[in-house]
């Protein structure tokens, strides 16, 4: 069985989603952080996990019906973070329907498919 790396996130609408583009090349081109650009503009939701590609078609189910149930959400951004040396993030406000989705996401990963819990809670 061959296994891949995942991660589940959230993707801001447009126009945000090329106003945070902008910024993320303008800050790779000054700070030398070309490793964020190898994803869209996001809220990583669960951090990378590995899983077979047998389970792919089943997560995918699982994530349609998660995903169909969650409310329009609303995020506040403020500053920046860095994971030293490759990436530099925007910080996103504490966010109860925020920490509520991740909650639910991370419980349904962890009872459907074993994955563990994230306990860093971080955005």
């Amino acid at each position: 069985m061959t296994e891949h790396l995942y991660f589940l996130a959230v993707l801001p609408p447009e126009p945000q989603r090329t106003e945070i583009q902008f910024i993320r090349e303008e800050f790779a081109h000054i700070y030398n952080c070309k490793h964020a650009l190898k994803s869209p503009p996001h809220i990583t939701l669960i951090p990378p996990f590995w899983m077979g590609t047998d389970q792919q078609m089943p997560l995918r189910e699982q994530l349609g019906t998660f995903s169909a149930k969650v409310p329009n959400l609303s995020v506040e951004l403020s500053g920046y973070g860095a994971y030293k040396p490759r990436v530099i993030y925007l910080n996103v406000v504490e966010n109860a329907q925020l920490n509520d989705l991740q909650r639910s996401l991370a419980s349904l990963l962890s009872r459907n498919f074993g994955i563990k819990e994230d306990t860093r809670r971080v955005f």
